[in-house]
């Protein structure tokens, strides 16, 4: 999966533009493919009005998910805009919508600040206690209204360097959930989340070089409601993760060099007293995460082919419940490193297709059946304008 994703220098140069297309897909397994597809575009209505719009469309081990983002900002005069934005998915219960401020641009530094109403509708959707189960098979309310905060914070560039920060934070909610199948059957629910991280860099005329910081935490617990029921429990899930990164980026006539290496810490923990229809027991698993990203790529100026070289490093040092762990993710090993050979052309300086074959160099004991190293191909496509 990070061979056919894209690289963090691409993610800048698409998220930049105001408009863009970008898929990738790649094979999971023989039968099996990776892929993701985003869009957005933006349409200035009038001077002061502004519509944008986001869509992602993925399928990998992360999501199976369709989801719109709709924006409408309002400009106020002097760099200040007010903003609303709605989402659209897959179920009614996950829509969200929230209001927004922004001070300034990312290019000469900015302030923006977002305030999300998750999950609004839940409630007309399960207010009525007699609830077919012909519709779903369990119904959620809520205790207290669940909401996410989160700003984006970057600095003008002074001298070559330049600074960014972003947080988040899902407030600690409730809610009750029900099976509509069952009688007296249900739980209740506790559930938070926040996220922060970092970012500074000094770009000088050949070279770019930075460090990223990265932590989020999740927390999830569950307690059955009625006594004597028969599937009676408690259950407590937390996840931690810390990333530290640094990386360098040069270029050379039409060459590119980029290089990035991540320390990561992990901690995932779950514990309670009914496991007998999980795949693990109560869980400690904790880890420490090398991860290495070298890619050489010549890319014409302005039309024709292109050609790069790119390897990944991880190294992994489980510190606990590593044979637990392997029961739900039976790839976890001490080291992955694989070579990626990359193809493609260069139509326009913001469209490009690319194409790639990856070379395992390790052996994959938990996949016998796949003796060939060649086990990956991909393919990229980007469209800015």
């Amino acid at each position: 999966m990070f061979t056919y994703q894209f690289t963090p220098r691409e993610d800048r140069r698409y998220y930049n533009s105001p408009n863009g297309v970008r898929t990738y897909a790649g094979n999971l397994d023989i039968s099996n493919l990776a892929h993701q597809t985003e869009i957005r575009t933006q349409i200035e209505l009038r001077p002061r009005h502004l519509i944008s719009l986001q869509g992602v469309a993925q399928y990998d081990h992360q999501f199976e998910r369709m989801y719109l983002d709709f924006r409408y900002e309002f400009n106020l005069g002097s760099n200040h805009f007010l903003g609303i934005y709605h989402n659209m998915s897959g179920q009614r219960q996950n829509l969200d919508a929230g209001l927004s401020y922004r001070l300034g641009n990312p290019g000469d530094g900015m302030m923006k600040v977002e305030y999300t109403f998750v999950n609004y509708a839940n409630e007309f959707i399960f207010e009525d206690e007699q609830f077919s189960s012909r519709i779903a098979d369990s119904t959620r309310v809520y205790e207290n209204r669940p909401a996410f905060i989160s700003g984006t914070f970057s600095t003008p560039e002074i001298a070559g360097v330049r600074a960014e920060a972003v947080i988040g934070y899902h407030t600690e909610t409730n809610s009750e959930i029900r099976s509509t199948q069952l009688t007296d059957q249900g739980f209740k629910q506790t559930e938070k989340m926040y996220y922060a991280g970092g970012l500074v860099e000094y770009a000088g005329d050949y070279a770019t070089v930075g460090a990223k910081y990265k932590r989020g935490y999740t927390d999830v617990g569950r307690d059955t409601l009625d006594h004597g029921s028969m599937m009676r429990g408690q259950y407590h899930s937390e996840q931690l993760s810390q990333k530290y990164g640094f990386y360098l980026l040069a270029g050379a006539s039409d060459f590119e060099m980029e290089s990035w290496v991540w320390y990561e810490e992990y901690h995932d923990r779950q514990q309670g007293n009914y496991f007998d229809f999980s795949e693990t027991d109560s869980l400690d698993y904790r880890e420490n995460r090398v991860m290495m990203r070298n890619r050489i790529k010549y890319t014409p100026p302005y039309r024709g082919l292109i050609a790069g070289l790119e390897s990944l490093l991880e190294m992994r040092d489980v510190q606990s419940d590593r044979d637990k762990m392997r029961r739900i993710s039976p790839s976890i090993r001490d080291m992955n490193a694989r070579v990626t050979a990359i193809f493609g052309f260069r139509f326009h300086p913001r469209m490009s297709f690319l194409a790639g074959v990856g070379y395992d160099l390790v052996d994959e004991p938990h996949y016998q059946t796949l003796r060939d190293r060649f086990d990956n191909v991909f393919t990229r496509i980007e469209f800015r304008w």
